[in-house]
């Protein structure tokens, strides 16, 4: 019998994540119930440290930067000047490496984020009115994983990917 679960937790900045890993997600490891835990610039390093304990478990541990991070060694924002979103009005594959290259600087990925059990989402909630050319750039490749990247990235929300080193 396959188990799953079908709800899990977003967390982010300024939330109050008291217990949630008491209650939640060390109790669904125990079991070997793949948990869910999306979490928005907070890293989930607990979660992530429980996904790697259990590689034949397919929890989703998620991690995404969502605000600028000013004072730390390196640019704020990316070029697209929002987290959320790449570049407008430059080829896909160059909006989707200059994101993911700020996306995984070493100023802005957290230290302790390790690919084998982190998923890395790099954009969330386009403007209404660019949703459409969204669609075009993620069919196009905003997800562009470049030569000799490693971890894990969802693409368009569906279908999980592993990439190698």
């Amino acid at each position: 019998m396959t188990k799953s679960l079908m709800a899990g937790f977003h967390l982010g900045v300024g939330g109050n994540q008291t217990g949630i890993g008491d209650l939640y997600y060390k109790k669904l490891a125990a079991l070997g119930i793949p948990f869910v835990i999306m979490a928005a610039d907070a890293f989930p390093a607990e979660a992530q440290e429980l996904a790697l304990a259990a590689p034949g478990v397919r929890n989703f541990v998620g991690y995404r930067r969502s605000t600028p991070k000013p004072d730390a060694g390196g640019p704020a924002v990316p070029p697209s000047g929002d987290p959320n979103v790449p570049r407008f009005g430059i080829s896909a594959q160059q909006a989707s490496e200059e994101h993911w290259a700020w996306h995984t600087a070493a100023h802005i990925l957290p230290p302790e984020y390790d690919g084998r059990a982190t998923y890395l989402l790099t954009i969330n909630e386009p403007e209404q009115r660019r949703r459409r050319l969204c669609r075009v750039a993620g069919r196009r490749r905003v997800v562009h994983l470049p030569e000799g990247a490693g971890g894990r990235v969802p693409v368009r929300g569906i279908r999980l990917v592993r990439w190698h080193a």
